[in-house]
């Protein structure tokens, strides 16, 4: 079927061309090129339009450089558009709308914002000399990004101006992504009148990536073509075709590359080929097999040296349960896959939500080593960002500051700690409301929309980081799609550790710095407890508990407390590694109330608290006598 489609594109195109020859003599071998080329309909269909155009124009008598041809040429890279501004040209000569173009010159925004109009003469010199040509514009809007010095705003100008003065030799193409043109044409009022072409460029469906893609193979194999292996049946077609539907996934997403993208699949492949050859070397080297073309199977987490790590970690049983979940899905879209049949959601990018010192900078390094040997991520490395680093000062440089970092973390993790502080309330003036607050903020969160798709086979992950409640207000009063890139319901939750694993977060510490508590048994219990009765007290009060930070706080102070201890400047005492219970608390080992006191303290003249009151006093007697046996009282309790 893919086959027969293949065949039947662009017959309609073609036979609307021959009629054009038969009846009004029109040739046009730039016409002629662009019919044989893959997709593009509507650019084909816009072409002929044009030549039907000036056939009419020639019956009417009209003068046939009197129309503005200049052009807006929008989609993704790789789909063609430096091929078609060529051919553009071309047409135009050909059809005698201008005098014969002889020169393309080819430039990107960027460049002529940072070089300005010394660049923009140079390249209009070439053309004229030539006796006429094609400026092709890559990526124009970014002259907006020159705007604040003045250079972009020049080079417009300058260039409005000569596309007027010589509109029947000079020809502009700029060429961008759809929304940003937009902006760009917005931006200056003089460019939509001058720009009444719009060539519209479509991604290239699964059967044309897939034609591209078998073309690339028979150019690789000279006298021998390549082929797919699998035996008997349909295996290496089957195969292909499952890679070429996970480029496919990506489709309609900005920076989606088409015939680039499928070039650099096809070098993978031949990477993952060269790799299997050296394991085996009598392989045979003309032939594709299941493993070059998809990559391994999906590995077993057990076999993830980061997995383990994650094991090992203190606490963190929720996390640690997603992440398990995460992998489990990924088999089964692998298995689906193969089938032909739909997937299931898997979204990489995540919120991390809970408290400082619950290990979410630590997990994050993990995650990304971890989707790494899933195979779901090139490099599986964490580049760490906070807010700020995405911030821009002026118009255009939060935009440009954001792309550039998620172009810097593809293969990787992008983690952006405290990532509340993007809010665009977080700047003042507006109270969080999305329109009213910093629009320096704003412009992030509205590039991170449109630069994370949330698609398979997107070659990056992103993680924001924060407190849960922080994180919800952001979520909810800014760009609608952000939510829907991070859902809550699909967050990491670091839950704060409980007084065991606290207590195991000092023992790991300790152990670390060579610090031990008091020989003693009783001495170790009474340390241990008397810096879980501080971590609890600190608990209580704060607002958001520092969880291992303030296990980190408290270790400091008692070491602190320790050096106070000692008599003079004996050697033995400033190697002593103890601490004990007075280190961690100050205020321990002070007389204790009695029990009747600690009752009437606690509950006072309260009725119906007898009971209560009583096994409080015995709980109380228990532990005092575990204490002067030296037992753990723990134990006896």
């Amino acid at each position: 079927a893919a086959a027969a489609a293949a065949a039947e594109e662009g017959e309609e195109e073609k036979a609307e061309w021959q009629r054009l020859q038969r009846e009004h003599g029109v040739q046009s071998t730039a016409m002629d090129e662009l019919l044989v080329m893959s997709g593009m309909r509507a650019v084909k269909l816009r072409f002929l339009n044009i030549c039907t155009s000036v056939v009419l124009d020639k019956q009417r008598g009209y003068c046939l450089t009197d129309r503005l041809y200049n052009v807006r040429l929008e989609g993704n890279p790789g789909c063609g558009k430096t091929t078609v501004a060529r051919l553009y040209g071309r047409l135009l000569k050909d059809l005698g709308q201008q005098k014969p173009p002889q020169s393309v010159q080819e430039t990107s925004g960027a460049d002529l914002a940072d070089q300005g109009l010394n660049l923009l003469k140079k390249q209009l010199a070439d053309i004229e000399k030539a006796g006429g040509g094609v400026l092709f514009v890559d990526e124009a809007y970014a002259l907006l990004s020159g705007t604040i010095g003045g250079q972009g705003a020049q080079v417009l100008n300058h260039l409005l101006t000569e596309m007027e003065n010589h509109r029947d030799s000079l020809v502009v193409a700029f060429a961008g992504y759809h929304k940003d043109m937009d902006k760009l044409f917005e931006h200056n009022e003089g460019l939509p009148s001058r720009f009444p072409e719009t060539l519209t460029f479509e991604d290239y469906s699964d059967a044309q990536l897939l034609g591209i893609f078998k073309s690339l193979m028979a150019a690789k194999g000279g006298d021998r073509p390549l082929q797919f292996g699998g035996g008997e049946g349909e295996g290496g077609d089957r195969w292909v075709k499952v890679a070429i539907t996970r480029l496919g996934r990506q489709r309609g997403t900005r920076g989606f590359g088409n015939a680039r993208a499928v070039r650099i699949l096809f070098d993978k492949v031949m990477q993952r080929q060269t790799a299997r050859l050296n394991r085996a070397p009598g392989a045979d080297p003309f032939t594709l097999e299941r493993s070059d073309l998809l990559g391994e199977n999906v590995p077993d987490l057990s076999a993830s040296d980061a997995w383990r790590q994650l094991q090992g970690l203190i606490g963190l049983a929720s996390v640690k349960r997603s992440i398990a979940n995460l992998a489990e899905l990924v088999k089964t879209n692998a298995a689906l896959e193969l089938e032909g049949r739909p997937l299931r959601n898997v979204s990489l990018n995540r919120l991390f939500l809970g408290n400082p010192g619950t290990g979410k900078t630590t997990v994050a390094a993990l995650y990304a080593a971890i989707l790494r040997d899933l195979g779901l991520l090139s490099k599986g490395e964490a580049l760490m960002k906070t807010a700020s680093d995405f911030v821009g000062a002026v118009l255009g440089e939060s935009e440009s500051k954001t792309r550039a970092i998620l172009k810097a973390a593809e293969g990787c993790v992008c983690v952006i700690d405290e990532a509340y502080g993007l809010h665009a309330g977080a700047g003042g003036g507006g109270g969080g409301v999305r329109g009213g607050g910093d629009p320096y903020r704003a412009a992030v969160i509205d590039t991170l929309v449109e630069q994370i798709q949330n698609v398979p086979g997107e070659d990056r992950a992103v993680l924001m980081l924060g407190y849960r409640e922080d994180m919800e207000r952001m979520l909810k009063n800014n760009n609608p799609g952000l939510e829907r890139r991070f859902a809550l319901n699909d967050a990491f939750v670091f839950d704060d550790y409980n007084d065991e694993e606290l207590l195991k977060i000092l023992d790991l510490k300790m152990r670390k710095e060579q610090l031990t508590a008091k020989a003693r048994h009783m001495h170790i219990m009474e340390a241990r407890l008397a810096a879980l009765a501080v971590l609890a007290r600190r608990r209580d009060v704060a607002t958001h508990f520092g969880n291992g930070g303030e296990v980190d706080n408290l270790l400091r102070e008692a070491k602190v407390r320790k050096e106070g201890r000692r008599d003079g400047s004996d050697d033995a005492a400033r190697l002593d590694t103890k601490l004990i219970a007075e280190d961690f608390d100050s205020e321990y080992g002070r007389q204790p109330a009695s029990a009747a006191d600690l009752t009437q303290e606690l509950f006072g003249d309260l009725v119906g608290c007898a009971e209560p009151a009583a096994e409080l006093s015995r709980l109380r007697a228990v532990f005092l006598h575990a204490q002067r046996r030296g037992l753990d009282p723990l134990d006896k309790m």
